[in-house]
């Protein structure tokens, strides 16, 4: 079992390897890898780090791949199936290429350095077989903006969004990359940790959640299972993989117990290598190495001292003419730096421009961003409107209340879910309809137009309520009965501050017939807080199930 701070790849017990063959002899071994059975696995490369390689062990450089059965070009799954077929049948259609010899005024190409992919731009890319990846990642190791992309020919492919596991995650939109859906979820963690950089002492493991509003994390926790064999993962639908990292003392960030199972090992030579990677035991062999030598050339200097002193005249004339010639090449290799400098100048001013210009461009957008978030908002400002009116135009219902009739929906009458309202057209009782489609309540129908503006606005504006207090009993005694808190609290307020109001010298020379709004606003906060409640309880109105006198 692995634990929480569990070491990343590579991190196991370090054998030294061997140093990168010659060039000529990384030929050799590349041409015999292409020429047995292929792997299952395939990894991307970069045609600039091809096209270095190839030009470093003495091959022509080519903007396209060799024509080999382990390189291929991106997407072209073909190209190995047809190149499979050849090798049993056409061995003659493999070319043969001669290296080409370093010229001798640019002398010999420089090491391609670590394994680089193109990150911008998939075309850039080559697909090279697992058994030659392996050679190139254990000679020259993988660059730090490697993805670690491998692909699988006899399975398909799958998109998935990728980010690092945070409250969040799930509702944005994230960096979308492709993996087999057979890939196993441990080699899955190794490229989610080389993009986003984790530190190798750092543990590590993997989460997948369907992209849904109301979706779950869940941890994929067997590394050498793969992706899709999950219950919860469908290779049909939208997936996030989320990474996330322990915490220093070795927690995990979300307190989710739990520790991946399996460990990195197996994928140790697929992801580093290279003289860099073995630091240490390549100082501690390279200091015994220096020690030897050291030996043997201090006893060689002692039985050739002598004769190193006989031919000090003759080596020195001859050194005389050799630095006649280092002087000579040395003139010429400074010219060369100096229209190189000048060069250099020219392309500094080049990119000083083109940054400004960039700098301007994204000013630009940025501002084209922030009108277009405005418009946004409006728009869904716009969308939750409409969807209100739509739900009151489909939940439309007809009221007799006491004589008088009255047309509203039942959106507005459940809006407080607690009032008598709400349970009568909620669809969980069965009630008596009408001849006439309607429903019948034996209350006052002339207060009830109050009861149906406060449901719909959740207040009431100035001057639009009566302020007499007979009629502001009345009208406590129906939202007592209908049972709608907000509205009870409302003009119970309202009373006690009209009784404060008629007991004072002010109260009483306003007189009677004036309307009474409170200076604080109170009635319209407890409207708004009541019809604030109502929405996040009701969300969507569901729809009563009301029984007609046929079928009662």
């Amino acid at each position: 079992m692995t634990s929480a701070g569990e070491a990343a790849p590579g991190e196991a017990e370090e054998d030294f390897f061997d140093p990168a063959p010659p060039p000529i002899e990384q030929m050799a071994i590349v041409t015999v890898l292409e020429m047995e059975e292929e792997s299952v696995h395939v990894y991307s490369v970069s045609k600039e780090w091809y096209n270095k390689w190839r030009k470093y062990v003495g091959l022509p450089e080519s903007s396209e791949p060799s024509n080999t059965r382990r390189s291929y070009e991106h997407n072209d799954p073909d190209a190995a199936n047809q190149s499979t077929k050849g090798d049993s049948d056409e061995s003659s259609s493999v070319t043969k290429i001669t290296p080409k010899a370093p010229s001798l005024e640019t002398g010999p190409a420089p090491s391609p350095g670590p394994v680089t992919m193109d990150l911008c731009d998939d075309e850039g890319n080559i697909y090279a077989d697992e058994k030659i990846w392996k050679c190139w990642v254990r000679w020259y190791g993988v660059a730090p903006g490697h993805e670690l992309d491998r692909r699988n020919w006899a399975s398909d492919d799958k998109d998935f969004e990728i980010c690092v596991l945070s409250p969040y995650c799930g509702l944005i939109e994230n960096p979308v990359k492709t993996f087999d859906v057979a890939e196993e979820c441990g080699y899955v963690e190794i490229q989610l940790r080389q993009i986003f950089r984790v530190p190798r002492h750092r543990g590590s493991r993997l989460w997948a959640c369907e992209k849904t509003r109301h979706s779950r994390f869940q941890p994929l926790l067997f590394r050498q299972r793969g992706i899709c064999s999950y219950e919860h993962v469908d290779p049909t639908k939208p997936y996030i993989l989320a990474l996330e990292v322990a915490n220093l003392d070795g927690s995990w960030p979300t307190y989710v117990p739990g520790s991946p199972s399996g460990s990195f090992d197996a994928y140790g030579d697929l992801v580093e290598g290279g003289p860099g990677m073995r630091s240490s035991l390549w100082e501690t062999g390279l200091a015994e190495t220096l020690e030897t030598v050291y030996t043997a050339i201090s006893n060689e200097l002692k039985e050739t001292a002598t004769g190193i002193v006989e031919t000090a005249k003759c080596v020195t004339a001859i050194k005389e003419a050799e630095l006649g010639s280092v002087k000579q090449a040395l003139r010429a290799k400074i010219d060369r730096y100096e229209e190189g400098q000048t060069a250099a100048d020219a392309t500094t001013r080049r990119l000083r421009d083109e940054a400004t210009a960039l700098e301007s461009e994204r000013k630009r957008f940025e501002e084209e961003k922030e009108v277009f978030q405005e418009e946004r908002h409006l728009f869904a400002e716009e969308l939750v409107r409409m969807h209100t009116v739509n739900v009151i135009q489909e939940t439309r219902i007809k009221l007799n209340i006491g004589g008088h009739t009255f047309v509203t929906s039942t959106f507005t009458l459940t809006k407080d879910p607690n009032s008598m309202l709400a349970a009568m057209f909620s669809g969980r009782h069965a009630l008596k309809q009408e001849e006439d489609g309607g429903y019948f309540l034996d209350r006052d129908g002339t207060h009830f137009r109050y009861v149906l503006n406060y449901l719909r606005d959740g207040s009431f504006r100035p001057g639009t309520l009566p302020s007499d207090r007979n009629f502001l009993s009345e009208l406590l005694t129906e939202a007592e009965y209908f049972q709608i808190s907000g509205l009870v609290a409302l003009l119970s307020d309202l009373l006690k501050t009209k009784e404060g109001e008629d007991s004072s010298p002010e109260g009483n020379a306003s007189g009677p017939g004036k309307d009474f709004h409170p200076a604080d606003g109170s009635h319209a906060r407890i409207g708004h807080t009541a019809i604030r409640r109502c929405f996040r309880k009701t969300s969507t109105p569901q729809k009563t199930h009301l029984v007609s006198n046929s079928q009662t």
